[in-house]
């Protein structure tokens, strides 16, 4: 879960800033591919890609939470990935959708107006309304 939303809400934001643009297109793609891909074959693409192509991680074996916490999360950070992908697929979509709908509100118009950075209205009056359906989908 935290994977997926450290990844998917600055991919959100940054692709309803940049509505219609060239990173929004190639986000929508991928995360409409990580939606219409089962998990097991997402699974498998990144375990045949990972463990035996690049070697970055081991293809079998599991080090109990007991013996060594870097050596457990090194072997399960493929399988987290894994079901992230999804996870992040979703967020992406309804965080961008939402705020593309605050960023054409009245007030957004004003912060502008008066003079605020992008980034002070991008988190600070665009995230906190557009993120109520993010924080209800995730818990």
């Amino acid at each position: 879960m935290i994977m997926a939303l450290v990844v998917s809400i600055p991919v959100a934001i940054w692709s309803a800033y940049r509505e219609g643009g060239y990173f929004d297109r190639i986000s929508s793609t991928v995360s409409f591919g990580f939606l219409s891909m089962p998990a097991f074959v997402t699974g498998l693409v990144l375990a045949l890609l990972f463990t035996l192509d690049l070697r970055i991680f081991p293809r079998t074996q599991w080090v109990p939470l007991t013996q060594s916490l870097p050596q457990n999360l090194y072997h399960a950070f493929l399988p987290a990935l894994t079901l992230a992908l999804t996870e992040m697929a979703i967020y992406i979509r309804i965080l961008r959708t939402d705020i593309i709908g605050t960023l054409k509100e009245e007030y957004i118009r004003f912060a502008q107006s008066k003079g605020l950075s992008v980034r002070h209205i991008l988190f600070r009056h665009a995230l906190r309304p557009s993120s109520i359906s993010l924080v209800t989908l995730s818990a």
